[in-house]
């Protein structure tokens, strides 16, 4: 039964962080059975984990919904995200161990091997490797309220949604970005790093919405 929940979580995780399936989609549970080889008990557990990740709203007597937002909340959440996220870079900037460096590398790295092809499969490694490094340079501050709070305003749907709009030369500038957040860290310089990581958001921002009129 683990196994098999596992399994159908996993797959349609991977699915939603490709973007194969897209926000608003229904996901419905004799095609996933049906896909994957499963009961439906297996998938109703899936659905519910999923739920809990913030990836899937499940309405009554209608089954599981992919979760999204609209432009102008996404808009509201870039403010606040990127508010927080240059103030923990900042704070973590002072704060990092030669083994957190190490381990940032390390995610860094994997960015980077992802990136050699451009398939579902490699946006959505990227992805999840993208949201364990701004969740370990948060992890850095020791700020608890800080992390929880992030969680609470950037949600994966933010990112997932986002990440539609990535081409594969996106994806490659956000890496490197990532390598100079990762540098200002290396640094121990607090104002760069707080920099980098608002120039990174910005950045995130101008291609979700490439002609938006909105100030941050």
């Amino acid at each position: 039964m683990t196994a098999a929940v596992d399994k159908a979580y996993a797959a349609l995780r991977q699915k939603i962080f490709s973007g194969e399936l897209a926000a608003g989609d229904r996901l419905k549970e004799r095609k996933i059975c049906e896909e994957l080889d499963v009961s439906r008990t297996p998938v109703r557990e899936a659905l519910r984990r999923l739920q809990a990740d913030g990836l899937v709203v499940i309405e009554p007597n209608r089954g599981g919904v992919v979760a999204g937002i609209n432009a102008s909340e996404a808009a509201e959440i870039y403010s606040l995200g990127m508010l927080l996220e240059s103030f923990g870079a900042g704070l973590a900037a002072t704060r990092a161990t030669e083994e957190d460096l190490t381990e940032l590398d390390r995610i860094i790295a994997a960015m980077e091997a992802a990136l050699r092809t451009d398939s579902p499969v490699s946006r959505s490694t990227y992805l999840e490797l993208d949201s364990d490094l701004h969740r370990q340079i948060v992890a850095i501050t020791g700020n608890h309220h800080l992390g929880r709070l992030i969680r609470q305003v950037v949600g994966l749907p933010v990112l997932i949604q986002a990440f539609t709009h990535y081409s594969h030369t996106d994806l490659l500038r956000s890496l490197e970005q990532h390598r100079t957040i990762v540098a200002a860290l290396r640094a121990g310089d607090a104002e760069w790093a707080e920099a980098a990581m608002r120039a990174h958001i910005l950045s995130g921002r101008s291609v979700t919405f490439p002609r938006s009129k909105l100030m941050l």
